[in-house]
């Protein structure tokens, strides 16, 4: 702990760095913040405070983190991350109910049909590649990531570190929102298919605008068909893919890092009366293109612009190559902007 202590003041310049005696945390700390020196070609602002707040958290038991501005802190919730352990084990002894309630036609959320694939039996066809019964519609790349990572920690949770499980936590939340988006955008999902494959839209499906005025309930229907149609016509799964938000072990930090940067530099006028105030956030949640832009980032990227900051944030720390739509909505928002984009 003396050396990462040492580490984070002479290599990051953080004053008070007080994770009490939890070496693996305040090596993820170092590491993830190491990281974003590095995207920042060594000139990054860092957090003169690194600490726990146990104050803080035994009120705010569910969040995994915080940032503040004012004295440039990012405080972790320790008890929270401890906990994550016992948050999957959770998830997958539920999936074994959201399984029978889809089985048995029950109304379910979207989060159960996501717990519902940690129960799915996986066999190995050598140490690298293994087969497994999807769900259908849902983000296949995404699912094969969740199915691989839980099977491994059901024989062994020891292999996980607390933020590689707060990962996997995070990826199944991913895959209830591709479910989201599924159920609830399901005309999004048709225009995008007519849109990829006009030939095959052109010969099976009808008139856009015949699904644009049907009721919602009948667009799913059609929305399912289509996709099923477009499956047996290419011989590919067809899937809605989901918002990844789970893209490293260090999402957590990252996203508090983007609050945290962004908010240090942002004037009070624009959290009062410009971009970034509660008039903006109106707009924003108003506005379908602002909104489908911020899909292409995360479902939570969507909440506000200060989350759709944050969430983009962490996508570039994570070296993921965004849209210019994308990165000129960041740049509106006045996001901190790395050097090497």
């Amino acid at each position: 702990m003396e050396e990462a202590v040492e580490f984070a003041k002479k290599h990051l310049g953080i004053n008070n760095f007080n994770l009490g005696d939890d070496v693996e945390m305040a090596n993820w700390v170092n590491e993830g913040l190491v990281q974003i020196s590095n995207r920042f070609k060594g000139k990054a602002q860092m957090p003169k405070n690194v600490i726990f707040d146990e104050k803080y958290f035994a009120k705010n038991s569910d969040a995994l983190a915080y940032h503040c501005a004012k004295n440039e802190t990012i405080a972790i919730n320790k008890a929270a991350f401890d906990g994550v352990y016992d948050k999957l084990n959770e998830f997958i002894k539920e999936g074994k109910i959201a399984a029978e309630k889809i089985r048995n036609n029950e109304p379910f959320t979207n989060l159960d049909l996501a717990r519902s694939l940690l129960n799915k039996e996986v066999k190995y066809i050598d140490a690298n590649h293994f087969a497994f019964k999807p769900l259908p519609y849902l983000d296949a790349d995404l699912q094969a990531s969740i199915v691989a990572k839980v099977d491994k920690f059901k024989q062994d949770p020891k292999m996980f570190s607390r933020f590689e499980v707060e990962n996997i936590i995070m990826q199944i939340q991913d895959l209830a929102a591709s479910g989201k988006r599924l159920f609830g955008e399901p005309l999004d999902i048709i225009k995008k298919i007519a849109e990829k494959n006009p030939d095959f839209f052109k010969t099976h499906c009808k008139e856009l605008s015949h699904y644009e005025n049907l009721p919602k309930k009948k667009q799913i229907t059609a929305c399912l068909k289509i996709m099923d149609e477009l499956g047996d016509e290419t011989g590919n799964l067809i899937t809605v893919q989901g918002s990844h938000r789970g893209v490293s072990k260090f999402g957590v930090l990252w996203h508090e890092m983007g609050h945290l940067l962004h908010d240090m530099n942002t004037s009070v006028k624009d959290k009062l009366w410009g971009r970034l105030s509660g008039k903006a956030k109106k707009t924003f949640l108003a506005d379908a293109e602002k909104l489908k832009t911020a899909g292409k980032i995360s479902w939570y990227a969507e909440e506000n612009p200060r989350e759709f900051v944050a969430e983009t944030f962490q996508a570039l720390c994570a070296g993921r190559k965004l849209p210019d739509d994308v990165m000129k909505m960041y740049e509106y928002y006045k996001g901190p902007m790395l050097p090497n984009m």
